[in-house]
């Protein structure tokens, strides 16, 4: 009997011994913490492809504040994708589609994932066709492990790509890129494509794309304008807490644009968007709004706290790798494709200058920057922003010379708060009901 128990005893013993020993790490996302960290590294390393694809997630997410980061997250894409995973296949081809500007590499990226049913790459190839400037595609660039450039022909990476643009500091244009380069982006705008992906992964719940067709309803470019089609696309993506969708929805209450203008429910609307996302901008037309005596009579009272925006500082180029210069860099252009209009407002640097170099001369239209400025201002007006809907003001009075829809988006400015006298409407004729 003594034998016996002893037998027992051992067995309980044993069995969870062997489970414990058995038990696999876990590779957690969003998990920035060494611990996890050293789990996907060690399942990364034994060749598990959904670990590299969200180490890779791990490292990128912090990659403006660590060195060297953003070169092991493309590496590690780059493992994953190679071996057919469609999400690293997206994430390698949104490096290309943002902070190395190479349309046609993240294209080619993009469709891979897309053919498997991935939604953030067929947003992404509608946002290829309708942002794409056509030319050469911008030069290749290879980086070692170290993130250093690895292309003998270039052998430092100030040069610039545009010849004839000494104007340009190379702190704001390294490499100069869409759309003042002379190579372009490599891929034709084509608006039928893009309205073709967007509704793909719109029609599949996809919040962003659902806001990105909603944009073509509303403005009536590449399709008939439908206001309320755009208004009920806004409606599903702002189901989805997509904060672009949640203020172009209090845009389009506002203004009785696709719905009956309801003032409550745009104010109530943005200061979900706020809640959601605090902006400096957003807060001062919530503030006017507010106190804005045509508004007083619908008792609009804010319980907001005022939250300051985060901003980050830019290191040294001395600093950085090559790479990691050039994410810093151009990182706005991925807040651009994602609608948040703030912190991709670095785009605008493109239209800001004018261009002095002999394309213009020779009438090329690369790189023209005109259709950039009103596509630009355009999304940043209808989710709201009275300056934005200030400036495409200006510009179709000034540059379209179409007083009509200079006088639409000055009185849709005004209605969303900006100041109304005169003076600050030079040239303009009376605003008549």
């Amino acid at each position: 009997m003594l034998i016996r128990h002893k037998f027992l005893l051992l067995v309980v013993f044993t069995i969870p011994y062997l489970t414990i020993a058995q038990a696999k790490p876990k590779c957690l996302p969003t998990k920035s913490n060494k611990e996890n960290i050293s789990a996907c590294a060690s399942l990364a390393e034994q060749g598990d492809v959904k670990a590299q694809n969200t180490l890779g997630e791990i490292y990128y997410q912090t990659a403006l504040e660590n060195k060297g980061y953003h070169t092991k997250a493309r590496m590690l894409f780059e493992k994953a994708a190679n071996q057919g995973l469609a999400q690293a296949q997206y994430n390698l081809g949104s490096m290309y589609r943002d902070e190395f500007n190479n349309f046609p590499v993240a294209l080619s990226w993009f469709e891979k994932a897309a053919a498997q049913g991935n939604l953030d790459a067929q947003n992404s190839i509608g946002y290829i066709y309708e942002n794409g400037s056509g030319g050469k595609a911008p030069r290749f660039y290879f980086f070692d492990e170290n993130g250093e450039n690895d292309a003998p022909e270039l052998t430092d990476l100030s040069d610039k790509f545009v010849p004839y643009e000494s104007s340009f500091p190379i702190q704001s244009y390294p490499r100069t890129i869409f759309p003042l380069s002379e190579y372009g982006q490599g891929v034709e705008p084509d608006m039928a494509k893009a309205i073709e992906w967007y509704r793909k992964a719109a029609d599949k719940g996809h919040a962003l794309a659902q806001t990105n067709l909603a944009y073509f309803y509303l403005t009536g470019i590449g399709v008939k304008k439908d206001e309320k089609q755009a208004f009920e696309l806004y409606q599903k993506a702002a189901k989805q807490n997509c904060v672009p969708a949640l203020k172009s929805l209090a845009f389009m209450h506002m203004q009785g644009l696709g719905t009956k203008e309801d003032i409550h429910k745009a104010f109530t609307t943005l200061e979900k968007a706020y809640r959601l996302l605090p902006d400096d901008e957003l807060w001062k037309i919530i503030s006017r709004i507010e106190n804005d005596k045509n508004y007083r009579k619908y008792s609009l009272k804010t319980t907001l706290k005022y939250q300051p925006e985060a901003h980050y500082g830019k290191s040294e180029y001395t600093t950085l790798s090559d790479e990691d210069f050039i994410f810093g860099q151009l990182n706005y252009l991925k807040s651009f494709y994602q609608l948040n209009v703030i912190k991709g407002d670095g785009i605008k640097n493109f239209y800001l200058r004018n261009r002095k170099t002999f394309s213009i001369i020779l009438g090329e239209t690369v790189g023209e920057v005109t259709s950039l400025k009103n596509r630009f201002l355009l999304k940043k007006a209808i989710q709201g922003y009275y300056s934005a809907m200030t400036s495409l003001s200006h510009y179709y009075k000034d540059e379209e010379q179409n007083i009509e829809l200079a006088q639409q988006w000055r009185q849709y400015a005004i209605k969303m708060g900006e100041v109304t006298y005169k003076n600050f409407w030079p040239g303009y004729p009376d605003i008549t009901e």
